[in-house]
């Protein structure tokens, strides 16, 4: 990379976080936050929070590309999966589902000023070391679903290295759908990565793939069949972001290369 391509992805790289910051002091703190605090309204909250999303995502110039989309039922709750590529993960979700819909996420999410205490408020959060924190997440989610939201995961627990194409999924988001009877929607987010690397010099606005893989229903399974649904959907989403990344000549990440190609 030349000086300049650095030069250029470190001036982007500013431009994200004033926007990021003008987002979250316009609409952040002056809407999503007060409402936050108040369950009843929940859904405007959520529609600001869209807003919010929006305005962080295209003016930061990212834009979506839907490729094989399947449109949703948005009339009923369900589970929506996909693998994790950075934070902008959950503003990319926002922004495709405009059914009030509950994140699941880690309890080190809530440190983070202002998106931490909203976060904190309209979603879920766990500490994925202590069994009772995990047992309240299942109990949180039925709740969530019985009024009608939909419940999203990352899988993963985390946003994996740059070098690892896709990480073990954890058992948490099946056995909520199955629990629950609800549909079980897989996601793949093809090129976040690209566009918001770990390293500061490196990154660029561009265009994020998403495809919705399949919709799975749930209502006829059991505990049982949670292993078996889990690796159905960690290959339908792996086998995505390998197409993707074929398709745009970009390289495999070296840790699983071999591995992929040969599945």
């Amino acid at each position: 990379m030349t000086i300049l391509h650095k030069i250029l992805s470190l001036a982007w790289r500013i431009w994200f976080v004033i926007m990021a910051a003008l987002a979250t002091l316009f609409i952040g703190v002056l809407f999503v936050l007060p409402l936050s605090c108040f369950p009843k309204y929940f859904k405007t909250a959520y529609y600001f929070e869209r807003l919010w999303a929006k305005m962080i995502f295209f003016g930061s110039g990212l834009r979506i590309k839907k490729a094989g989309f399947i449109e949703i039922e948005s009339n009923h709750p369900y589970v929506v999966i996909s693998n994790h590529t950075s934070m902008m993960d959950i503003m990319l979700m926002l922004i495709l589902h405009p059914k009030p819909m509950v994140f699941v996420g880690k309890k080190e999410l809530i440190s983070l000023p202002v998106f931490g205490f909203i976060f904190k408020r309209m979603n879920i959060t766990v500490d994925r070391k202590d069994a009772k924190s995990r047992i309240q997440v299942f109990r949180d989610a039925k709740r969530c679903i019985s009024e009608g939201k939909s419940i999203c995961i990352f899988p993963e627990g985390g946003v994996p290295h740059e070098d690892i194409l896709l990480n073990d999924f954890l058992d948490g988001p099946f056995a909520i759908a199955i629990m629950n009877g609800v549909p079980l929607i897989t996601m793949t987010i093809c090129g976040m990565k690209e566009i918001l690397p770990y390293a500061y010099f490196r990154g660029k606005p561009g265009k994020v793939i998403v495809s919705v893989n399949q919709v799975l229903e749930t209502d006829r399974l059991n505990k049982t069949h949670i292993p078996e649904i889990k690796q159905t959907c960690y290959h339908l989403i792996r086998i995505n972001l390998m197409r993707c990344l074929m398709d745009q000549g970009k390289p495999i990440p070296k840790r699983l290369r071999k591995r992929e190609l040969n599945d």
